[in-house]
Formats: structure tokens, sequence, C-alpha cells
């Protein structure tokens, strides 16, 4: 829930402070609404009647003052005033500022923050919150002027859900293509197997080759400077062969399992982005898609691999012409 309507007369006043200390901390997981702390939402001001920046409501917020105590030349006191608010509502909404020490406020996470580029002058496209609880997206005009609209996040979000009901396979397609894929990665395995008995046979040539050069240095056969320079060639062949063999390995264990997650993704990608929440459906957004180009009307995707496959595919699939009676093979 947000509080972006809470509105203060006058932040001067005991029972104004308490309130802008509760109502900070009743935000759900500490998150603070940008519009909550803008001066023209409190409305506050000083005793000038001047509107107070938000580094202003931000020591506030901090004072200790509020609770009982004082600073005087770095330390802190215990004062004789009555406390205004709890030692613990103080240290709750401390809980709510960045614990990195840095003096700022968490700012909003929109669904589509850092993923859409307007169509029309390549600039980002950033979301704001309209009348406390509407959000819109516009082009941030960082190249002049741009006649880019103001879209509601809901629109956006429905041409999300065709753009992933463009990847969606049906599980016909889904069985059938992995079922290819395992008897191709059986002889994925197969030519792996070979090539990894090959590198340990050659692995065990170069093992002989040093331990027989280094015979022949005891026994004066060979100098030292030629022994040094075979074996460092012969060692460094065994590193490269250790490499190649581990990376064969590495990938005969995710060959299939990536494959088949890929696929069942697909599969269900369009419903699990109907019914997820905010912050599941932004993970999927950024594994399938890099990004997205609105041009005011329409969103164009751009699919991470190998999605852009799965959508190209699909979208072909439907190109086809179906054969009639007459243009069938005969059987």
């Amino acid at each position: 829930m947000f509080y972006s309507d809470m509105y203060l007369q006058n932040i001067n006043s005991p029972d104004d402070i308490k309130r802008v200390e509760e109502n900070l901390i009743s935000v759900d997981d500490y998150l603070i609404s940008s519009s909550l702390l803008t001066v023209n939402c409190f409305e506050c001001s000083n005793t000038e009647r001047q509107p107070l920046s938000k580094s202003m409501i931000e020591m506030i917020l901090k004072n200790p003052f509020y609770y009982g105590k004082f600073i005087w030349k770095g330390n802190r006191y215990k004062g004789n005033h009555e406390p205004l608010i709890s030692r613990d509502l103080f240290n709750k909404v401390q809980c709510v500022f960045n614990t990195d020490g840095k003096s700022r406020f968490r700012k909003r996470n929109f669904l589509f923050k850092r993923f859409l580029k307007c169509g029309r002058c390549g600039c980002a496209i950033v979301g704001e919150i309209k009348k406390g609880k509407y959000i819109y997206y516009h082009c941030t005009q960082g190249k002049g002027e741009c006649d880019q609209p103001y879209v509601r996040e809901e629109l956006l979000n429905e041409q999300l859900v065709e753009i992933f009901r463009a990847i969606q396979i049906d599980a016909n397609t889904t069985h059938s293509i992995i079922e290819t894929l395992k008897s191709s990665h059986a002889e994925e395995c197969e030519y792996r197997e070979s090539e990894i008995k090959r590198l340990k046979r050659r692995n065990n040539e170069l093992q002989i080759r040093l331990d027989k050069s280094y015979e022949d240095r005891l026994d004066g056969i060979i100098d030292e400077p030629y022994w040094r320079d075979v074996s460092a060639k012969w060692r460094a062949e065994q590193g490269r062969i250790l490499e190649q063999i581990e990376r064969h390995q590495d990938a005969d264990r995710s060959y299939v399992d990536q494959g088949i997650k890929i696929l069942k993704l697909a599969q269900h990608a369009y419903s699990q982005y109907v019914r997820q929440n905010a912050d599941e459906k932004r993970i999927l957004l950024d594994f399938v898609l890099s990004n997205c180009t609105f041009d005011g009307v329409t969103l164009y995707p751009t699919y991470r691999k190998p999605f852009d496959l799965i959508a190209e595919g699909i979208k072909m699939q439907f190109k086809l012409p179906r054969l009639d009676s007459n243009q069938r093979p005969a059987d």
C-alpha cells in the first residue's frame, strides 16, 4: 500500500512529525514512493513558509531529538524534553533508508524499467506515477522534443501478453522436439566420449615422453637446456588437453537439460506471464527478451536466443500454405 496521498499542513508540529514517521514505515517492504517524498505532496514548509527540500525532510527524520535525545559536539545526550515519538519508531524509520550509508531514498521499481526504447527517437522510455496510483510510460526526450505519447502500463502489458503468446509451443510439438533432442544428445555423447578417450591417450603419451626425457637427462643423453625446452612444451600441451576434457564433460551434463528447460519455458511462458506477479513477470521478461521498442502504438520485441528462433519458427509455420487434396502427394 502506498501512502502517496498523505498531506501535512505544518511539519514543525509534534503530531505531524509523528505522522510522517508512522506513515513512512507503513509501506510494504519499506518501499518509499517518490511522490510521498516530494515537497508538493507533503505541502511542508519552514517557519518562513518556504517549501522544505527532500534533504531537509530526511534530516528531520534522522534527528534523534524527536525521541528524546540531542547531539552536542558529536556526542549524543538524553534531553529533559518530552519525546515526540518512541525510540522503536525512530529505529524503524532508519531502516527505511538504504543501508549503504548514502543519503538517498529508494526508488520505485517499475515493471518495464530500463526495458523500453522509444521507436521514434531512440531514447529510453521511463515510468511515472500519476494521481498517486496510475502508472504511465513516456519518452525521456533525451535527444530533444519527441511526440511519443504517454501510455498506461496496462496497455503495454496487454501487448507483452501477446509477445509471450508468440513463442508458445503446443504440447505435441514440445514432446516431439524433446525426443529429437534426446536422440541427438545420444549421438553427441558418443562423439564426446570418443574425443575424451583420444585426448586421454594423447595425455598419456606426453607423460611417457616426459618421464623418458627426465631419465635421459639424468643419464646425460640430453642436456639440461634441451630437456627444459621440450618439457615445457609437453606440459603446456597437457594443460590444454585437460581443459578440453573438462569442457567436453561439462557440456555433456547440461546439453539436454538446458534444451528441455528452454522448451518447457516456451510452452508455458504465456500462461506463466499472465498469472505471475510484477516481480516474477520482470524475471521472465529479462530471461526471454532483451528489450522492446515502442512507437506509440505497437511494441516490437527483441527476443534473446534461442527464443528469437522459436518465435520465427512459429511465425513461418503459420505462413506456410496448406496443401489441398489436389496438391498432396499420392500414396
